[in-house]
């Protein structure tokens, strides 16, 4: 005897069955967009996009630069900052602020002033970095020009 489901249960029940996919994919959905915080929005875009020929001269006066991002051994670990301009010369930055955020992030996770140990290297101590790809964008001044220069580095510990 074969068991056969009577066809006024049958057929709602798949219409309830495909419901309930629908339903627990837009709840995924949704779950799975806000659990990171939702949207990124970027503070003041209008005022970005007023100054931007300000903001691509500051970035074209660093874009022969080269930087790069060690750690320290000592506890808490400082991340180490060495700037070099195309001829391998150290760059030092006046009044100058370092920001840490990640690629996916609009606003900055660490904002501090610049402090330089010796010309060219910059020393802070960071809070505890999640792993994965960061950036640490440098704004000041350089011989009273404005410049902006960014260092993408990839943090595992």
């Amino acid at each position: 005897m074969r068991f056969q489901i009577p066809p006024h249960i049958a057929w709602p029940s798949l219409v309830i069955f495909i419901l309930g996919i629908g339903i627990s994919s837009v709840t995924y959905t949704v779950y799975q967009a806000q659990k990171d915080g939702g949207v990124a929005m970027v503070d003041d875009y209008y005022a970005q996009a007023a100054d931007w020929d300000a903001l691509a001269s500051a970035r074209g006066a660093a874009e022969n630069w080269s930087g790069t991002i060690s750690w320290s051994e000592d506890t808490p670990p400082r991340l180490l900052l060495d700037l070099q301009n195309a001829e391998g010369e150290p760059v030092s930055v006046d009044d100058g602020t370092i920001a840490l955020r990640q690629p996916h992030q609009a606003k900055p996770f660490f904002e501090t002033g610049l402090s330089e140990a010796e010309p060219g290297r910059y020393v802070h101590t960071v809070p505890v970095l999640n792993n994965g790809l960061w950036d640490a964008t440098v704004r000041g001044t350089v011989n009273d020009s404005p410049v902006e220069y960014t260092v993408r580095f990839e943090h595992s510990r």
